[in-house]
């Protein structure tokens, strides 16, 4: 996903943060966040990754990634909280040490514009301005990773439900399964085995939400092999069977 692609539904606020306990849980979120750590250092757990944040840090958290933070020093950070027409399929991330300090004062500007009424035009557009910052500090970040994780990394996002979608992605890479997982843990932390779950889980828990499909319907079209082992698998990464997510998610139509 391009940031500078993003069509922004709304920006609910522009704030700077600081925390006042050592640990909390950030589920169920209605918005997405993009900001910089200032200060401090805290470790941020999204079950599939684990990014600790120190400052000059960026981050993106997913409307769709909860996570568990444990605040190891106390400082302060930076950040707009916004929703999209359509849904992010990056998953939360962080850049170690990529902020600039174009993106603090923009940033800093944005805290400001947000305490006045009726700003949402400027908003938007220093909205879109950070965007742009944040994708050049993003690809400059990832400018390293080898080009084929970048494509195989695509690739998943098209097809995880597909059977052998990883055996396909190594082999459209050209090199062995077993090269193949190392340099894409390499380039995005994570296993494409746990990447690939972890969107099944996702689209999983949207359709659970929406209450149209039967389980065993869900589990079949997210991919998995069988009923059982996509429960298991669901409760692994969530702690709640299908059944449960559902009845507490659940969305009236």
């Amino acid at each position: 996903m391009n940031f500078e692609d993003m069509k922004i539904k709304s920006i609910d606020c522009a704030v700077r943060f600081t925390a006042k306990s050592d640990d909390w849980v950030a589920k169920n979120r209605k918005w997405h966040i993009i900001g910089i750590e200032l200060s401090g250092k805290s470790v941020h757990d999204f079950g599939f990754q684990k990014y600790t944040l120190e400052a000059n840090d960026l981050l993106f958290f997913n409307q769709k990634d909860d996570y568990v933070v444990n605040v190891l020093e106390r400082g302060s950070s930076l950040s707009v909280h916004f929703t999209t027409y359509e849904d992010i399929d990056t998953p939360s991330f962080c850049l170690k040490d990529a902020g600039t300090p174009e993106i603090v004062s923009l940033l800093e500007r944005m805290v400001k514009e947000s305490a006045v009424a009726g700003n949402d035009f400027k908003m938007a557009e220093l909205f879109y301005r950070l965007c742009g910052m944040f994708e050049a500090a993003r690809k400059k970040a990832y400018s390293k990773k080898d080009l084929r994780m970048i494509s195989a990394g695509e690739y998943l996002d098209r097809n995880y439900r597909e059977e052998g979608c990883i055996d396909n992605a190594a082999d459209i890479s050209g090199i062995t399964r077993r090269r193949f997982n190392d340099l894409f843990k390499s380039s995005f932390g994570i296993t494409p085995n746990r990447y690939v779950t972890k969107q099944k889980i996702e689209y999983a828990k949207q359709l659970l939400c929406l209450n149209e499909l039967s389980v065993s319907e869900i589990s079949e079209i997210c991919g998995f092999s069988d009923i059982y082992y996509f429960s298991k698998v669901f409760k692994g990464e969530t702690g709640l069977s299908p059944r449960e997510y559902r009845t507490k998610n659940e969305i009236s139509m």
